[in-house]
């Protein structure tokens, strides 16, 4: 990170209460905001021939740096050097840290690069250091301040590394290291899936306090997963990450619509049972265990059905995803007829209406009818139809809707694509396994409303 490095005579700390300003550094602020002025009034005279722009960048500079005296001057009169006596209680062995001198350094903030002066302490007996200051300033084993780590993950998690370094420069004229971005957005999100991972844990520990955010008794409670794949570096497969929706509506009265109110999401490289435990604890947020009603709605995959049999509610209500059962109305007239075959759409447009009127037994008597003579044909066939019959009580598509439950999982397929699609499949990216996970939990983090309080 570039820029200039704001200095200041030092500043000794005395109560906060005393707020007077020191002479010198009023007196040198006015030099510099004066100065700021005239260079404004000079420049405003060109805007003509050089634009707005370049006197706002060149303003902006000027009082960034005054920002950054500002901010100096606070910090040293406010908190000193933290300096906290001749010694410490260690953390690590229990012993006494001694004072042993004053060491400084650079933070880079909003405000570009500023000097601090810290006390540090040494342990003789277990070799550990300590800087009090750097805990207190929240900059401990880094030299960026909590605004500027904030905005390095923040843009880190909505797009690549690369253009989020760009992102930033050209935004605000902070200059990170696409591996400083990769570090300390990869650091974060660690730290939230390590959280993510306790707090798994500990809820099927006996007696835990089951987590809650949603303090209403949602009416209905759906939970909807799927799966998308990203690559990972020195795999010649893609991996699924299992991506899951949690939302909640009320139970919509005769003749309205289903409207989703509270929704939350969930994403995991990892195999089904370990993804439902973290969907499950997602919904226990949500209030899974207080929903008059708890739906499962997703595609045929039989990962899905058969984690939801282990780990949700015995009287869930199961549904297949309409739009997912008619393409493979679709995917088997193609097959039987041809691609561009006008009977073929004909033929798969009319059962998939007869789908939706609930009519699937009829629409499985309709493929027993098909006969070809493509084997490959057949045994789409054959696999169309034992899907059908499998899942036929997850069908009742006339009745679903007549009781006002969705009957698509749209939300789920959409938060594929934004959640994971747009940041972890772009074009030419491969990623480490725990690095991908430590995206995915920024982008959850944003997602699921919880953003603030990681800074706050």
């Amino acid at each position: 990170m570039q820029g200039p490095v704001v200095e200041c005579s030092t500043v000794a700390a005395v109560s906060p209460n005393a707020v007077a300003m020191p002479e010198w550094l009023e007196q040198k602020l006015l030099e510099e905001i004066r100065a700021a002025y005239a260079y404004g009034i000079k420049q405003a005279a060109q805007t003509k021939e050089d634009g707005l722009k370049v006197l706002e960048n060149g303003l902006r500079e000027r009082m960034l740096c005054v920002g950054g005296k500002l901010l100096q001057a606070s910090l040293e009169r406010g908190l000193g050097n933290g300096y906290e006596g001749g010694r410490i209680a260690c953390a690590g062995c229990g012993g006494w840290m001694r004072y042993v001198a004053d060491r400084s350094k650079v933070i880079s903030t909003w405000f570009r690069e500023i000097r601090v002066t810290r006390a540090y302490y040494h342990c003789r007996k277990c070799q550990a250091g300590r800087f009090p200051l750097d805990k207190a300033l929240d900059v401990m084993g880094t030299s960026f301040s909590p605004t500027i780590r904030e905005a390095i993950c923040l843009t880190n998690a909505e797009v690549s590394f690369e253009h989020g370094q760009e992102l930033l420069e050209r935004l605000t004229g902070i200059r990170v290291s696409m591996e400083e971005g990769r570090l300390i957005a990869g650091k974060l999100g660690r730290q939230l899936e390590l959280q993510e991972q306790e707090e798994i844990e500990k809820v099927w520990q006996p007696k835990t306090p089951k987590p809650r955010e949603v303090y209403e008794a949602p009416e209905r409670l759906y939970v909807s997963p799927d799966g998308t794949h990203i690559p990972i570096r020195g795999q010649k497969e893609w991996r699924e990450v299992k991506v899951g929706t949690i939302f909640t509506t009320r139970i919509p009265l005769k003749g309205q619509e289903p409207v989703r109110e509270q929704t939350r999401y969930v994403a995991g490289l990892e195999n089904a049972e370990t993804f439902y435990r973290r969907l499950y604890v997602e919904a226990l947020k949500q209030g899974i265990d207080q929903a008059s009603e708890v739906v499962v709605i997703g595609d045929g995959a039989e990962w899905i059905w058969n984690q939801a049999e282990l780990t949700l509610p015995n009287n869930r209500v199961e549904i297949i995803d309409y739009y997912h059962a008619t393409e493979k109305l679709w995917t088997l007239a193609r097959a039987v007829w041809g691609e561009d075959n006008k009977f073929a759409k004909q033929w798969a447009g009319r059962w998939s209406d007869k789908l939706y009127q609930g009519k699937v037994v009829q629409v499985i008597a309709a493929m027993r009818r098909i006969t070809t003579k493509s084997l490959a044909a057949r045994e789409v066939l054959r696999t169309t139809i034992g899907y059908f019959k499998t899942n036929k009580q997850r069908m009742r598509y006339a009745e679903l809707r007549k009781k006002g439950y969705f009957i698509g999982s749209g939300v789920t397929e959409s938060s594929c694509k934004h959640l994971v699609g747009m940041r972890l499949k772009q074009a030419g990216m491969h990623w480490e396994k725990q690095q991908a996970q430590a995206i995915l939990q920024l982008r959850l983090a944003r997602l699921n409303g919880r953003w603030d309080y990681l800074w706050n």
